[in-house]
Order: structure tokens, then sequence, then C-alpha cells
């Protein structure tokens, strides 16, 4: 989390929920990070399967066309 950047510390908060992590959804190839999709705040916009998918085809078509 933390090598990411994903930390997030809520200590502070009243109900004290420690360090906790950001919502992210990540693709890891080889113990390298190919796409990772960090959401903003309490949002659930870009980590479901869906758009993790759509950036993972996106990923595939950039790679492909590199070769190419």
């Amino acid at each position: 989390m933390r090598a990411i950047g994903c930390e997030l510390d809520l200590s502070d908060k009243p109900i004290g929920l420690g360090v906790r992590s950001h919502r992210y959804a990540m693709f890891v190839e080889d113990s390298i990070v190919k796409v990772l999709n960090l959401e903003d705040g309490g949002a659930f916009n870009v980590s479901n399967a869906e758009d993790l998918l759509k950036a993972l085809r996106e990923f595939r078509f950039r790679f492909v066309m590199k070769l190419g």
C-alpha cells in the first residue's frame, strides 16, 4: 500500500480505524504494476471489474501496437 501511495491514515477519526488503504484496482505482471486505477476519496468509479478490464484491453492494445 505504502509503495504505491495508497496508504490512508484514519487513526485520528472518532472510531479510530487506523491505517487503511484507498480503494484501487491493480494489474501486476512479474512484480511490476502495469495498471493502477486509484479512486478519489470515497468514490467507486475506476476500481470496479468493468473498468479494470477496459484498462487491461487498452494496455494490451498499446503493447501490441508497440510491438508492431
